[in-house]
């Protein structure tokens, strides 16, 4: 258990990075295309969320539910690493 903790926690901070990047949209973006950009970032975060949450509640009728959450970790866990190992090149 406080290894899956640790785990969610992690790639719970996948999102919270989220607030240090909506900063960075506008300085990076010329006022005329801010709102169309925050409305496609959005959609496609709402979106991925969305299959991620039907692709886990599928795999967990097929799957025990405490292997997909665990696997789920793991996987949010390499992306935030990953998205954050390639911000820092």
């Amino acid at each position: 258990m406080p290894a899956a903790v640790a785990l969610l926690a992690l790639s719970g901070a996948g999102f919270a990075c989220n607030q240090g990047i909506d900063p960075l949209i506008p300085a990076a973006t010329e006022p005329a295309y801010r709102g169309h950009l925050f409305t496609v970032q959005t959609s496609g975060m709402t979106t991925a969320q969305g299959v991620a949450t039907a692709l886990s509640g599928a795999a967990g009728t097929e799957a025990a539910p405490g292997l997909v959450i665990g696997v789920s970790e793991v996987v949010g866990t390499g992306v935030v690493v990953g998205l954050f190992l390639r911000g820092r090149d």
